[in-house]
């Protein structure tokens, strides 16, 4: 392998050869290129070390932290702590028959403890009898030797964690901000959960608190069989909660300073004191096992009482729910039938300063690391800073031949489901062009060397390769075979974890209108990526079955994910728009013959017949691709109320278009082509349509994805009749009769919880994360190098071709170990080695391609490291055609 000057420089400098370094880089001081950076450590080798600078000579010394357990050798550790001993709840004390008696027993019984409230007290829900023995169990753990035990369970804890090399906590409310949070970055966290918790399908806190009488009564048995590593409970709930190895009963008590303030206590083996809510209890738990860093997420401080029966029993105000929870993560944490108590923000802000003013005045940290919400006490952290940016946003490639910033319905959705993934964890690659590919970040080109992008494949594989990626998203389709061909060499080369997101069926359109051979290679090229793919994508659940089936996949593998209703400040109100003024109906997207073209032909021509005959003013603007009009536009000519324009690239333009519209439009052609290309498929465009709160008019056969979809919500404006006519739906949207307008209302309202946020970017994101620790998947044992070779031949002539595609294709026929070395080399290139020097020594060698083929592997991984880095500049054409050839030579067909 040729080495660059600078790489030999560097093993000088690491051996301390400091006079031979002197003399190499007077040897190249004055050579070009990189003459400069051998000037610059001439100068650097030749200064004496006293007249360095302060910075150099000062070097911070790295501090080495002792060696952190890992969170399963801590549950071990407490696991067998916890499991010596155990707290002494027998009783001789013989139990009353009949209720009356058992009423005075259980009065006796109170009257010697001091949980005198009733929000301490069992309820009516608990029987008679099983209210007297638990309190019977109440009042032992109350006796002497079980409140030593109780100090030498949580001392066990305490020091055990103190021992683990950890020094920071989470505390987890149940706010409905948890859904927007990725839990499973927690997994290596001491943290604490409440309550509810133990809904959540795939997290589980380390510490489980319930502090809550009525929580405790209607969740008992979830919560005694609940597995997690410890319990902390207030010794009043024993009465219902029964005592395990792992659990911990302390002394929680009334705030002492009521009704004017809030105590707060770090000696939790001792008392702990109540704060109107769990949170503030968990806050205090942290404090008294020693934690420096404590972390709060999913508090969110705000509650919506709404469909609830109340009442003023047990001293408080208690609330019955008589449908799903809207206040938490998830819908039946206090769903229909459970009970709660009325929650006073205002003492939980009070308790939250207490905690606020101890930390502050111990040296802890207390921060809100809350997703949204409206806790404002402690200062704010972002949830996703906390961990290694490889764990929280691993850098993803997006390799897609739509860009993310086109205002596209492919475009808008990806740009929508990164939205908040960090800019320095995302590459796209596309071609909207058919003979260009482009790779960029933040802007078009930004990771190409400069007039290195125009007609090569090796700019976009060279960025591809140097941004390493710890993910591969990838849209399959068969529009670009440059596209293609790059998903399928980077899924066998890069060897990452891939995403696969399939989108529509346009499987389904190549068979029914190709020749079998050019389907049957995409199927072929398909079948490959999707079985090398970590996780799959789908756009709907009907799409997600289908994929199962048809590919024989485990449907765990398949999530659907599709777009969300955007955040917008458009407001639901009455339409007060001057009725003079004419009607606008709008409609945005592609009009293509196989998805909706004949459809919105018919509303066009509908509109000029309302126009004329029911004296209405109504107008139809279609917003559509500059080269949609181009094609199809004639179509439409002589339709007087139909004007057509260029779709805007800004995406808030586009909403407000569609808040300005009296209605917006979905269409789909009711032939047997379109169904069966879009059967599977939602509109992406449908949650900007249901968040902009103004009536939309879907049209199309029930078959297709989003008009099954609209129907099965019971939507009301849905035309699903080949011979359908919009003239009822332009009547309701003037007047609504108040039956229909009820059912609009009640089908938008599911359809949002449909189309939320976190069912689809943060259900995205979660999946990124998971298939970034996920093993890398083998390629398939038969690359399909025939198919490839016959879809670059049968498109070649219907445009021209981008360069080194044929090159590109056989690479992954080449020896593993000649492809891996050169990806690594082209990650050091310009660091430990120039295309340049390696393009003037390897012209001086070589003559023909036979010369490279019988080189060692190592030199053949540098020669293709250097085409793939020559970008397809004509300077190195003599280099790269030699390369090429031998590559052909290595790679027979």
């Amino acid at each position: 392998m040729f080495e660059a000057p600078s790489k030999t420089l560097q093993q000088l400098l690491n051996n301390n050869k400091i006079n031979d370094a002197i003399k190499f880089c007077k040897t190249y001081a004055n050579q070009e290129p990189g003459g400069s950076y051998y000037q610059y450590w001439l100068k650097k080798l030749q200064t004496p070390k006293e007249n360095q600078s302060e910075r150099n000579r000062q070097e911070p010394k790295i501090k080495h932290k002792f060696s952190v357990k890992s969170i399963r050798e801590i549950e071990q550790e407490v696991a067998s702590a916890l499991g010596n001993s155990k707290y002494n709840l027998d009783s001789d004390q013989a139990l009353e028959i009949n209720d009356e008696a058992l009423e005075k027993q259980k009065k006796e019984i109170i009257s010697r403890i001091p949980f005198k409230s009733e929000i301490y007290l069992p309820t009516e829900k608990v029987a008679p009898k099983e209210q007297v023995k638990g309190l019977l169990r109440v009042k032992a753990l109350l006796n002497n030797s079980n409140i030593e035990e109780t100090k030498i369970r949580f001392l066990k804890l305490k020091e055990i964690i103190k021992n683990s090399g950890r020094d920071r906590v989470f505390v987890i409310g149940n706010g409905p901000s948890l859904k927007k949070t990725d839990l499973s970055l927690l997994q290596d966290e001491i943290t604490i959960g409440f309550n509810g918790i133990f809904l959540h399908e795939t997290f589980k806190p380390f510490i489980h608190i319930v502090e809550d009488h009525l929580v405790a009564e209607d969740r008992s048995k979830e919560i005694s069989k609940y597995d997690c590593p410890v319990k902390i409970y207030p010794s009043y709930l024993g009465y219902c909660i029964p005592a395990q190895e792992n659990t911990i009963f302390i002394n929680h008590l009334s705030r002492i300073s009521y009704p004017v303030d809030t105590d707060f206590s770090a000696s939790a083996e001792n008392i702990t004191y109540t704060g109107g809510t769990v949170t503030y209890t968990g806050l205090q738990i942290a404090a008294s096992l020693g934690f420096k860093e404590i972390i709060l997420i999913g508090v969110d401080a705000s509650y919506e009482v709404n469909n609830v029966e109340r009442s003023t029993d047990y001293s408080t105000g208690v609330l019955t729910s008589k449908s799903d929870d809207t206040n938490h993560f998830d819908p039946r944490y206090f769903g229909k039938g459970y009970r709660w108590h009325d929650p006073n923000v205002h003492t939980m802000l009070q308790a939250y300063r207490k905690a606020r003013a101890w930390a502050e005045e111990n040296g802890i940290s207390i921060r809100n690391a809350t997703i949204g919400g409206k806790l404002e006490v402690f200062p704010r952290e972002d949830y996703y800073s906390l961990f290694k940016t490889t764990e929280s946003a691993p850098k993803t490639a997006i390799i897609d031949f739509t860009p993310i910033n086109r205002l596209s319905a492919t475009g808008i959705i990806k740009k929508n489901l990164f939205q908040d993934w960090p800019q320095s964890s995302l590459i796209h690659i596309y071609a909207d062009e058919k003979n260009r590919l482009k790779a960029f970040q933040t802007v078009d080109n930004d990771l190409y060397a400069a007039g290195s992008d125009d007609g090569s494949i090796w700019a976009a594989f060279r960025s591809l390769v140097e941004y390493d990626p710890a993910v591969l998203y990838i849209r399959p389709t068969h529009d670009r075979i440059s596209i293609t061909l790059l998903q399928l060499v980077g899924a066998y080369l890069i060897e990452k974890p891939i995403i696969l997101h399939y989108m529509d069926d346009w499987l389904k359109k190549l068979k029914i209108t190709q020749k079998k051979e050019f389907w049957e290679s995409y199927e072929k090229i398909f079948e490959v990526l999707i079985n090398n793919s970590n996780h799959i994508l789908s756009i709907c659940d009907k799409m997600s079955d289908h994929l199962a089936i048809r590919y024989k996949i485990n449907r765990n593998l398949i999530t659907s994910i599709h777009n969300f209703l955007p955040n917008t400040n458009f407001e639901l109100h009455s339409n007060s728009k001057n009725t003079k003024q004419p009607t606008i109906i709008r409609y945005f997207g592609g009009i293509e013959p196989d998805m909706g073209l004949d459809s919105l032909l018919r509303v066009s021509k509908q509109v000029d017949t309302l126009n004329q005959k029911r004296g209405f003013d109504l107008k139809l603007e279609i917003i559509t691709s500059a080269n949609a009009i181009k094609n199809h536009g004639i179509k439409f000519e002589g339709n007087k109320g139909t004007t057509l324009e260029p779709q805007t690239e800004c995406y808030n333009t586009y909403l407000s278009k569609l808040a300005s519209s009296d209605l917006n439009l979905i269409c789909y052609n009711f032939d047997e082509l379109s169904k069966q290309y879009t059967q599977y498929s939602l509109a992406n465009k449908l949650p900007e349509l249901i968040a902009v709160n103004k009536p939309f008019l879907a049209i199309g056969p029930t078959a297709i994805g989003t008009i099954g979809l609209l129907t099965d919500h019971n939507y009301p404006l849905v035309l699903t009749d080949d011979q359908f006519n919009i003239e009822e739906s332009i009547v309701f949207i003037k007047n609504p009769d108040q039956a229909k307008l009820d059912n609009y209302i009640q089908a938008i309202e599911a359809l949002r919880n449909e189309f939320s946020e976190y069912k689809n970017k943060y259900k995205l994101h979660s999946i990124l994360r998971g298939v970034n620790k996920a093993s890398k998947i083998k390629p398939a044992s038969v690359y399909p190098i025939r198919q490839i070779q016959y879809l670059l031949e049968a498109q070649r002539d219907r445009t021209k071709e981008i360069k080194d595609l044929d090159t590109l294709a056989l690479l992954p026929l080449l020896n593993r170990d000649i492809t891996s070395k050169a990806l690594q080399l082209v990650k050091t290139h310009g660091l430990d080695w120039s295309v340049r020097d390696y393009f003037q020594r390897f012209t001086k060698i070589y003559v023909n391609a036979e010369q490279i083929g019988k080189e060692d592997n190592s030199k053949k991984s540098m020669a293709l490291a250097a085409l793939i880095c020559s970008l397809g500049h004509n300077r190195y054409e003599k280099m790269t055609t030699m390369i090429k050839s031998w590559i052909a030579i290595e790679t027979p067909n």
